[in-house]
């Protein structure tokens, strides 16, 4: 699986044949060492259907200094996440109550700061970064398709 995975960013780097280099489904699951092996969540797999369709290279779960992204788009040098509404608070939903508790016991501050880190390490790398929530995804197609292209023209 590892081998599979520098494979892969091989292949982006060298602008071989990117079609190739989606991670198998066995790499997508975290699992307790914060490895992926299984499933991916159906917002995921929404946006990978747009990435084939407009057949823009990325990579699925993308593992930067210990943090896992949920799309790397190499062309654009750009880091995709897509926020679920439950599990990273969306203020629309949730409004801004650092209370809110989830299963598993973590409070939306908690869940914020880890996502503002996560960002944060993008950023300092060089990495564009975007994120695009839940509410947006169930808009449709065409509404993720045109977030994505103002997020290209932007970088």
């Amino acid at each position: 699986m590892h081998n599979l995975y520098e494979k892969c960013k091989k292949l982006l780097r060298s602008n071989l044949n990117k079609r190739q280099c989606k991670p198998s489904s066995k790499y997508r699951k975290l699992n307790k060492k914060k490895k992926f092996t299984g499933r991916t969540s159906s917002l995921n797999l929404q946006i990978e259907e747009i990435l084939k369709e407009l057949k823009v290279p990325y990579v699925a779960e993308y593992q930067l200094n210990g943090f896992y992204y949920d799309f790397y788009l190499p062309d654009y040098n750009l880091i995709w996440e897509i926020h679920g509404s439950y599990w990273h608070f969306d203020p629309s939903v949730y409004g801004d109550n650092p209370k809110h508790k989830i299963r598993g016991g973590k409070y939306a501050s908690e869940v914020k700061k880890r996502d503002s880190l996560k960002e944060s390490i993008v950023r300092k790398k060089g990495y564009g970064f975007f994120v695009t929530w839940e509410s947006e995804v169930k808009k449709g197609k065409e509404h993720v398709i045109s977030l994505l292209e103002e997020q290209l023209r932007k970088l």
